[in-house]
Formats: C-alpha cells, structure tokens, sequence
C-alpha cells in the first residue's frame, strides 16, 4: 500500500480511536485563547459591510408583492415574458431571444422545477459575488455566473457520466490546459475560486475564436473543434442558424441559459422564492496553513461541524488538507473561525501534529512493486493517473508488466520530471515534431518545450484538446 494511503487509514485510526475513548482533549490538553473584542468587532462590521452589497433578499414577505397563496404557480403571456427578456437583454451583449425552444425551457423552469430554483436561488447568496467578482476582472458579461446553475446546479462536487467535474464541469483534459490541478488529494476542477478563473479564461479564448456570446456557450457546450466542424457543414456563422446541425444537447444548451437568466430574474413574479443556505460568501473567509493537517482536527479545535468544513473546501478530497515541504495550503472557514485559528495557530499546529505521523509530501514519487494480477490500467486507477505516464515514468515499450517489477509512480503528475530520452526530429522550419502518445494531453505537451504554450499548438496545427489521440504528430514552434 502507498505511503499516502498508509497516513490517512493511520490518522483516520488515531483520531478515531481518541474520539472512542472520550474527548481529545483529555489525552492532550487544549485551551482556546480569548478573541480581541475590538477585533471581533471589526471582523462583524467588515462583514456586515459586505452583506450589504452582496446580501439577495431571502424574506419571502417582502418578495411576494403579488400576496400569491404558497402553492400558487402564476401563468403569463408570452407578450409578457418576451417583454421581460427584453429589458434583460438591454443589459447584457448575448442576445437573449425568445422562441419556442426558449419558450419550453422557461416553463420547465417555471414550473417543472420550482423547487431546484428556489435552492438555486439560496445557492446564489454564496457563489454570486465570486463569480462576479472573477468574471468582471476578465471583463467578461455577468450573466455568465447562471452557466454554472446549466452546468452543475451551483454542486461543486457535481460530476456526469463523462466525467466532467465541478461547478464549470471540466473535463480533465480541459482542466489542465487551464491550470486546473488534480491528484489523489486535491481536485481544483471542484474549488469554487480556481474552476471560476479557469472558466474566465476559457470563456476569453473561446470569444476570440468565435467572437459571437452564442457561439461560445454552444462550443463550451460540445467543445470548440466540434462546433467550428458544424459551422463548415451549415455554412451558418452564428447559433441559431448552426443549431440544426448540432446534437441535441447543444442544441438545448443556449434556451437552457437564457431560460435560467430568465428564472434568476423573474422568480419573485412566478412566486419562486429562495431556500436559505446556510452561508453567504461574506460570511466566510480563508487562512493559509504551512502544515498538513485533517479536518477532524480543525473541527475539534476550532468547534466548526466537520460537514461545513467539507461543504466550504470542495476541493480537498479525503478530509486532508495536503501542504508539500515548504509549502502552503488555503482553508476556508466561517470567519469567526479564522480569528480562532490565527490566535491559536501554534496550539493548533502542534496538536495536530501530535496526532498524527509526518504527512508524505505530495511531491514525493511511490514505488510501486507489481504483484501477481496487476496490470497497468488498475495500477492507473488505484493511482488516479493515466497508462500513459506510468509508461512515461518508466520509461516502459509496452504495457506488458512481470510480477515484482517496480514503478515509480507520482501522486502530484506535475512533480515529475520531464523525460529526456525522445529522440528529437525537426522539419526544414526548426520545428520539433512530436507523436502524441496514449495519455497525453496538450498540457502535458507543452511542458515538455521550454516557452511553448498550449495556445501555439493549437494554431501551428489547426487543431483543439478534443482532436489529440495516440500517433497523432504535432509541430511543436522554435522557441529558441
């Protein structure tokens, strides 16, 4: 068993073993330090301030200005919901239309999922203002903060059949292109703050591959190379006119969004009305932690739910927060928390630290010594890699294994180092042409060339993420 797993089964056994047998503290003693009251008060009024810009209304007496009876559903003409999305699309550069396919998804809304709405609703009070927040820095349209409700109804842990993960639904391909990180610690696709940006980014690229707000829902939606194959098929230039040609979740994917646009808007009038959650993001902050430690231990001292812990850091993955050697970790927590914590940090470093064995360094490689009826795809899964950089790794001509082989294995993929046995082929242009191999992503390519980026790529062979596959041959630019 791997160094890493050997640590989570020994502190999760440790701590639960103290817990058994009383409180923690009676093993070791300790004791909380008092809060500053002028600085509590000064956290409460910074708080209050941001509550007050960010803060959606939640009382349904105030919002219901139509005196409408609980299980009442409004009904209105489409003169009417046309004149809504009118004065919406006033305000914002995608082209809110109303249709019959647009017509379908608000009344699905409206009234098939009165009840997700409301959640979604309540979920905005905490994720809005980050989305907002990001998507103003790329100077990119606010309404783009609804796409996540399309994507993944506001669940940070929301993964499909295809794999896609998190808020924004990344695919792990397309996370890497943008940085998004992901190892048997940590998934960044499911942090609310590192997918938002990743997603900033991509919305940037896309626009200025379509230049058209539409078209770049629909290719976030089917991929880009998908939609630009569909565009060359239909001869049409913008989404309504490509829409016949697409598959029928792109083609739902534009009146789904507007739909929600619409919804988020006009929920009040359709007697929709938000489900409190239990947090708003002005109500938390993070604090940086130089040391590995369990959110048991930071429930225990710091007298937090370990079920809020979990709720405000999605990205984590096994109750761990994992810090490499000389490294640091963020943490968010109900921001009385993090007074508590930054006054009793060293109590609460050393604590922890008694509880448990030195964490292995996300950095470190595992040696894996093969056993009778391994073979590399389950090496890959019980790793959460790929086969093809265990191959890479190994240095390995086949997939074929032998018992007691050893493999170097590394839990963080970006702490390996790049292999330097390919022989180098060039063309007459000083090109680098490289084959693609079973595992690759653009990502990984790129790293591999000093100065390339995954952009260059692409353009110098007309292609996207989705057209890489094993034998595939790239020129790779001269950076030099």
């Amino acid at each position: 068993m791997n160094k890493p797993i050997l640590f989570l089964l020994f502190c999760s056994a440790l701590l639960s073993s103290h817990l058994l047998s009383g409180s923690v503290s009676d093993t070791i003693s300790f004791n909380l330090q008092e809060e500053d009251p002028k600085l509590a008060q000064m956290d409460s009024l910074w708080s209050l301030e941001q509550l007050s810009a960010q803060q959606l209304e939640t009382d349904t007496n105030k919002l219901n200005l139509w005196d409408y009876t609980s299980d009442s559903i409004p009904f209105f003409s489409d003169s009417l919901i046309q004149t809504r999305l009118s004065k919406l699309n006033e305000q914002t550069p995608f082209e809110l239309v109303y249709n019959q396919a647009v017509k379908t998804q608000i009344n699905v809304y409206a009234n098939t999922y009165r009840n997700h709405v409301s959640r979604m609703l309540g979920k905005a009070n905490y994720y809005f203002p980050l989305f907002e927040s990001k998507l103003d820095e790329y100077d990119l349209p606010l309404e783009f903060k609804h796409l996540a409700i399309v994507e993944s109804a506001l669940k940070p842990h929301a993964r499909s059949r295809s794999a896609a993960t998190g808020l924004w639904q990344f695919m792990y391909a397309t996370g890497k292109i943008y940085d998004l990180k992901v190892s048997s610690y940590i998934d960044e696709r499911s942090d609310p703050l590192q997918s938002t940006i990743a997603a900033c980014e991509y919305f940037t690229f896309l626009y200025k591959m379509f230049n058209d707000w539409e078209l770049v829902l629909a290719a976030y939606n089917g991929g880009p190379g998908y939609v630009s194959r569909a565009m060359r098929k239909s001869g049409a230039n913008d989404y309504w006119s490509v829409r016949p040609y697409l598959r029928k979740e792109t083609q739902n994917y534009v009146p789904k969004f507007i739909a929600v646009n619409y919804i988020m808007n006009y929920a009040s009038e359709h007697n929709i009305h938000p489900t409190p959650y239990k947090f708003t993001m002005a109500e938390t902050d993070t604090v940086s932690i130089y040391q590995s430690m369990t959110f048991e231990v930071l429930s225990h001292t710091l007298g937090v739910d370990i079920d809020i812990i979990k709720e405000l850091n999605p990205i984590y993955k096994r109750n761990l927060i994992p810090v490499s050697k000389n490294g640091t970790a963020s943490i968010r927590l109900p921001y009385k928390a993090v007074a508590t914590f930054v006054n009793n940090s060293d109590s609460i470093y050393a604590y922890s630290e008694s509880l448990q064995e030195k964490y292995v360094a996300m950095d470190a490689p595992i040696v894996h010594r093969v056993i009778k009826g391994e073979y590399l795809g389950r090496i890959a899964n019980q790793y959460h890699t790929t086969i093809g950089r265990i191959r890479n790794w190994n240095n390995l001509s086949s997939n074929n294994l032998r018992i007691g082989q050893k493999l170097v294995i590394y839990v963080n993929p970006d702490s390996a180092p790049i292999s330097s046995n390919t022989t180098t082929k060039r063309n007459s242009k000083g090109e680098t042409i490289y084959t693609v191999k079973s595992g690759d992503t653009l990502w990984d390519i790129a790293r591999k060339y000093s100065g390339v980026s995954v952009a260059q790529i692409e353009q110098l062979n007309n292609i996207t993420y989705r057209d890489l596959k094993p034998g595939l041959t790239l020129k790779i630019p001269n950076t030099g």
